[in-house]
């Protein structure tokens, strides 16, 4: 074999390894939201339970971990206040409302002060 078809070799067998490593790479990524996902979805739940039984027991409950999961992977999270809409945080970050109900598995255009929100 000639230099040129050495190096001809070369490139296309680092091209396919890059391809690969890309293709892993995005299947990685893709598991880890999934995943981040679902940890945001049980953290809002707790959010709202607490916050119910703040309600019932007259007092105030606060989350005492505040070092999550997304917060560990920098995700883009928003914590719900009062008075936030699903169409507001939609103009405020500018994505669709579809797009935030699909980031946080959301079937209703309701929002609960605490909710946790991925912002995709």
């Amino acid at each position: 074999m000639s230099m040129k078809q050495n190096m001809d070799t070369l490139n296309k067998q680092q091209n396919s390894l890059a391809n690969e490593t890309a293709a892993l790479n995005t299947g990685f990524n893709e598991k880890i939201n999934v995943l981040l996902s679902e940890i945001v979805n049980q953290e809002s739940e707790i959010v709202i339970l607490q916050n119910k039984l703040a309600d019932l027991s007259g007092g105030v409950t606060q989350p005492q971990n505040t070092r999550t999961a997304e917060t560990q992977f920098k995700n883009k999270i928003y914590v719900a206040k009062k008075g936030d809409t699903l169409h507001k945080l939609a103009e405020k970050f500018n994505v669709s409302m579809d797009k935030l109900k699909k980031a946080n598995k959301l079937t209703s255009n309701s929002l609960h002060k605490g909710q946790k929100l991925i912002i995709p």
